[in-house]
């Protein structure tokens, strides 16, 4: 959806921000509780700023529908989760939420894989491996 704004001598067309889906909202929430970003990363969210081996892992995990968040630390080391929600029959019925992450290094290399829910206080905890 684009909107155009008037600024006086013409009219710019505004794009619209994509609104977040739950899955993202979720990974960033994930990243956040169990310190998989450390304090002092940033997050990338330029493509051109990402390593390449890690932008196609990207690509094919948003062709697929999957949310992805990158970041670097203050040494430079540039980090990658891939998550997408499991089936809701796992865990719709007890009030818990799930995320399946895969983690990435710069390589594209996988460093780890599993299974995350979060119970209704909003605490995350691992559930076995993928």
């Amino acid at each position: 959806m684009t909107t155009s704004v008037n600024i006086g001598m013409g009219t710019l067309p505004l794009r619209s921000v994509p609104t977040p889906s739950r899955t993202d909202v979720l990974l960033d929430e994930l990243v956040t509780a169990i310190g998989l970003a450390p304090a002092d990363a940033h997050r990338l969210q330029e493509t051109r700023d990402i390593p390449r081996a890690m932008r196609r892992i990207i690509r094919m995990a948003t062709h697929v529908g999957q949310s992805w968040t990158c970041w670097q630390d203050s040494a430079g080391q540039v980090s990658l989760v891939i998550a997408e929600m499991p089936p809701q029959v796992l865990w719709e019925k007890d009030g818990f939420v799930g995320l399946d992450i895969d983690r990435y290094a710069e390589d594209g290399e996988l460093v780890g894989s599993g299974r995350w829910l979060r119970d209704q206080h909003g605490t995350w905890r691992r559930w076995g491996a993928n």
